[in-house]
């Protein structure tokens, strides 16, 4: 939920640009007139030198300290490294321009980065009223909600991000939405996909190579525990061998084969970008809260490895008994993970299971292109693209 602050910067009427950007700074600064260090520091914005253009506008507030001039107020929300900098800067451009739905949007992140829940979800409502078709602003308001253990008012703003056509489904919650995809919490479907069918043909190969991991210990030592606080009790173990289309050594190493194989023969994995290939171990008595998923453009896989009795996951409408489930040792299911999820442990042996993200089935080349975030994710979508297609005839 980033601006681009480029457009802002270009409108401004720049006078001049002398070549010697440290003499431009250091005039500025001797002069300590607030019109030209706003000058001077929007140059440098424009130029890269976020550093210069930061201590610049920062001066010009201090040199006018109630001064109304947005973009600078804007540009110093989004440029400066302290978050306290930067929400008393947001702050002070929703008071200037509060029609401005992502100047609210702006200062909630903030908020939420610091941890204020509370302010933070005051300025998504804000957000909310100002634009209730934006789904960035309507999907915060319900984190926010769900964090403050608010579940009844979540889902009322969800249905109403719904009736004015910013949710595609009020179950349905991804800080990143692509509309126009299909949207149902179960893919009983994936059955007809080719990750289903390549993972459970190399089953065996797969569960020797895991279970492997856990009988030396290697996957509880180099895991990582619950890293978003979503654990009510027990132990949740995850281990990634490819991060957002990046293999992860020397985690990779531990299961070769299966990492090589999802490489070679499921291009729509190794190039999930806004995903993972991961191993994943669920302790008996662990719960883990309802939450959503980043993005709809991926598909969550599950292949069951070791899968005892008691263990349960549930996605969409948690009315809906059918959405249910328990995973089988050899069989895959699949789930739209932006759509409220969780998990409970009732057995008495952990749960094993290998996790498959895969690019949503209906999105094409361009679609995914554009559905990554920034260059260094599409440099690495187009790199596993191309080996998929080489490898595989997949485009």
């Amino acid at each position: 939920a980033e601006l681009n602050l480029l457009p802002y910067v270009l409108l401004r009427p720049f006078s001049r640009f002398m070549p010697d950007a440290s003499s431009q700074v250091a005039e500025a600064m001797r002069r300590n007139d607030f019109g030209m260090l706003v000058e001077i520091g929007m140059l440098m914005v424009k130029s890269g030198e976020v550093g210069d253009a930061v201590m610049l506008l920062q001066q010009a507030c201090v040199v006018k300290p109630g001064h109304e001039d947005m973009v600078v107020h804007l540009m110093l929300a989004e440029l400066a490294t302290d978050t306290t900098e930067r929400i008393k800067h947001a702050n002070r451009y929703t008071e200037l321009r509060p029609d401005d739905p992502y100047g609210w949007l702006q200062l909630g992140n903030f908020c939420n980065h610091a941890d204020d829940i509370e302010a933070a979800l005051e300025a998504y409502s804000r957000g909310t009223a100002a634009d209730p078709s934006e789904y960035r602003l309507v999907t915060s308001c319900c984190r926010m909600l769900s964090k403050l253990d608010r579940e009844d008012e979540a889902f009322e703003i969800a249905c109403a991000g719904v009736a004015s056509g910013a949710l595609h489904d009020s179950w349905q919650l991804p800080p990143h939405l692509v509309r126009g995809l299909s949207a149902h919490a179960w893919r009983d479907d994936v059955q007809e996909w080719r990750v289903a069918r390549v993972l459970e043909a190399n089953f065996d190969m797969i569960r020797a190579e895991v279970m492997a991991t856990i009988e030396n210990g290697s996957l509880l030592q180099e895991g990582t525990e619950d890293t978003e606080g979503l654990l009510r009790s027990g132990r949740w173990t995850e281990l990634n061998l490819i991060f957002q289309g990046v293999t992860q050594s020397p985690n990779s190493t531990l299961c070769p084969k299966t990492v090589a194989l999802i490489e070679r023969e499921i291009p729509e994995a190794a190039s999930m970008v806004r995903g993972a290939v991961k191993l994943s171990v669920l302790t008996p008595g662990t719960v883990v809260r309802p939450h959503h998923g980043p993005s709809n453009t991926r598909m969550r896989v599950h292949l069951g490895i070791r899968i005892p009795a008691g263990a349960y996951i549930r996605a969409g409408d948690p009315s809906e008994p059918s959405n249910v489930r328990q995973w089988q040792e050899g069989r895959v299911l699949c789930f739209d993970d932006s759509f409220r999820h969780e998990v409970w442990h009732q057995g008495s042996e952990p749960r094993i299971i290998l996790i498959v993200d895969v690019w949503h089935p209906e999105m094409d080349h361009r679609s995914r292109l554009n559905a990554c975030d920034g260059e260094h994710q599409r440099q690495v979508y187009l790199a596993r693209c191309g080996s998929g297609k080489d490898t595989m005839g997949w485009d």
